[in-house]
């Protein structure tokens, strides 16, 4: 059966990272002071667990395949961008937004895995209309808005940050994946993802943060809205 354009760009969808507003977005709080010194921590040298969940709404940048240095052999072909909602330890109600890049051996779907991108790249993606997930209109106004109050940067010591966990109190975490996020096809409703990562500092209280984790999550092929991300790690602030 021919694939229609739509179910050529769903295997795209979640590629990780993710996580903060709903469908029916908020906006970000009218932007409180953000610290961007370290607050004074009693935790030292002592690493805590860490654990963030949330729902993620994922959009498609296509873009003209090109050859990866690495993985060798693969091929980039599309940025896998988005937001989402959910809880983290030590901050509560969150909002994230991240940002992939899909890669297979020809530069077409199906995706094998994903690379990391700078989440302020996606200032920069077109908007395409069309069908979800790729970009429409306003899809990232609240990016602009995050990044005006949060400034997020493009790296860290060499680290590119590719998603910012957030709270409405100025409270934020820049995370860098340290390995390729891989898929697993497990149903035609369900392909699963998970990589590895680091927290490269931060805002608020987290301007040190620093420390490793885990991400999985799954992503629905057939429905945008039914995908989730996770974090499970250690972190010191």
């Amino acid at each position: 059966m021919k694939k229609t354009f739509l179910n050529k760009w769903v295997i795209f969808i979640p590629l990780v990272a993710a996580v903060c507003f709903s469908a029916c977005k908020k906006e970000v709080a009218d932007s409180p002071t953000v610290s961007t010194v370290a607050h004074k921590s009693s935790h030292h040298d002592k690493y805590r667990p860490f654990k963030m969940s949330s729902e993620t709404f994922p959009r498609i940048n296509p873009i003209a395949p090109f050859e990866l240095k690495e993985p060798a052999g693969m091929k980039g072909y599309a940025n896998a961008v988005g937001w989402g909602k959910g809880n983290a330890t030590y901050m509560g109600k969150i909002k994230n937004w991240f940002n992939q890049l899909a890669y297979s051996p020809t530069g077409a779907d199906p995706t094998v895995g994903t690379t990391l991108a700078p989440i302020v790249d996606a200032l920069k993606y077109p908007v395409l209309g069309g069908p979800l997930p790729l970009i429409q209109k306003n899809d990232f106004k609240e990016l602009r808005k995050a990044n005006k109050w949060l400034k997020i940067p493009v790296s860290v010591n060499g680290m590119i940050v590719n998603s910012v966990i957030y709270n409405d109190k100025g409270d934020a975490l820049f995370t860098s994946l340290t390995t390729d996020a891989k898929l697993v096809f497990v149903s035609p409703t369900r392909i699963n993802f998970s990589a590895q990562g680091k927290f490269v500092g931060g805002r608020g209280k987290f301007v040190k943060a620093r420390g490793t984790y885990t991400q999985t999550g799954y992503f629905n092929p057939q429905n945008f809205n039914d995908a989730e991300y996770h974090i499970d790690g250690k972190i010191n602030y």
